[in-house]
């Protein structure tokens, strides 16, 4: 592996360049059904000590039609996930509309909306909601309601991302909060006028714990917008998450994933690994990469990526990263049934074969 830096073509941001090969899997990966309903839409997932045997590894996984309950998963040997006895984790009055990440802050798992607009392109609060949950499920808070949400959303620069002293941070908060003007206006002009969403308003899709000086911080990363040469966006949150009832960020990075955003994020064995797919609906393949946690700073430009498999699926939205065993677990959005009663079409699994040493 060879690092260097390398000027951006288009502006004068700090670029870091990772020079790696693609690596094909050397086998097949396994897909089966995610067990059961209403986990119809798999959103999100989250390697945590099972409750009970903290020398265990269950999996906390999210869905997006779901606003009052996480489920639990323990891990078969060949790595499929089957539900636990005690398998629904209630939020307990902490309603999260629209989950689309999970991360561990401490003891803690937080659990994030998505941030964004509904099908019509409208906000709606519900979905920048945020709240803690202990990972022996004793304890739930609510940590924002999202009420004011679009409000910190139009005053980017200086509320909803701090300012930075370093030139590279700072020029790359001024094109982010550009990219996401661009497109909260576009949204709004396509939800007055009646016409189909854009697509690429702001959206968290992603989100890691990783490791720095100072300690773990969590990284959001998102789905849209895209900025500069269409690079994905990734904001890591102040340390106390939320200011005045909304998430606020003090680091900012932007990642080239070939034009693809980011719909999932973990960390694991000293890399950032994230799951890249289009940024509106379509059947483009999503991608698994991954990059050197030491990249991940605030500022930077990461020009290239290691990518691990190039053909999962365009609804891949959840990963759980097990670099011991070399795999990768994988979670497929399905479809609810209009009446709510069934899965029209049931969230899948798949066991990705990780190439490594």
């Amino acid at each position: 592996m060879r690092r260097r830096i390398v000027a951006d073509g288009t502006s004068v941001l700090a670029a870091l360049l990772v020079v790696v090969s693609a690596r094909a899997a050397t086998s097949a990966p396994r897909e089966d059904v995610l067990e059961r309903y209403p986990v119809c839409e798999a959103s999100a997932a989250l390697e945590v000590p099972c409750a009970g045997d903290a020398r265990g590894a269950c999996v906390w996984v999210a869905d997006d039609e779901q606003d009052a309950e996480l489920f639990a998963y323990d891990v078969e040997e060949g790595g499929r996930l089957v539900p636990r006895e005690a398998w629904r984790i209630a939020l307990r009055g902490a309603r999260v509309d629209d989950v689309e990440a999970l991360a561990r802050d401490g003891e803690d798992v937080l659990v994030l909306g998505s941030h964004g607009r509904d099908s019509t392109c409208r906000p709606r609060p519900g979905r920048a909601a945020v709240a803690r949950v202990a990972v022996d499920d004793s304890a739930v808070s609510p940590l924002a309601s999202g009420a004011r949400w679009q409000e910190r959303l139009a005053r980017c620069e200086g509320e909803l991302i701090e300012p930075s002293s370093d030139a590279a941070g700072g020029e790359l908060r001024r094109a982010v909060c550009a990219a996401i003007s661009a497109a909260e206006r576009a949204a709004d002009e396509a939800a007055s006028g009646g016409r189909p969403c854009p697509g690429d308003a702001f959206n968290v899709e992603g989100a890691a714990a990783v490791p720095g000086n100072g300690g773990p911080r969590v990284w959001l990363g998102l789905r849209g917008p895209l900025v500069g040469d269409d690079r994905a966006i990734l904001l890591r949150l102040v340390p106390g998450i939320v200011r005045e009832g909304n998430v606020a960020f003090d680091g900012v990075a932007a990642v080239d994933l070939g034009g693809r955003g980011i719909r999932e994020l973990s960390f694991a064995d000293g890399f950032v690994w994230g799951i890249a797919g289009s940024v509106e609906d379509g059947a483009r393949p999503s991608r698994l990469w991954r990059m050197p946690a030491s990249l991940l700073r605030d500022g930077a430009v990461v020009a290239e990526v290691e990518t691990l498999s190039d053909a999962l699926p365009p609804t891949a939205e959840a990963l759980v990263v097990q670099p011991g065993k070399r795999r990768a677990i994988v979670l497929v959005d399905g479809d609810t049934s209009k009446r709510k009663t069934r899965c029209a079409e049931p969230a899948r699994q798949m066991v990705v074969p990780l190439p490594l040493p």
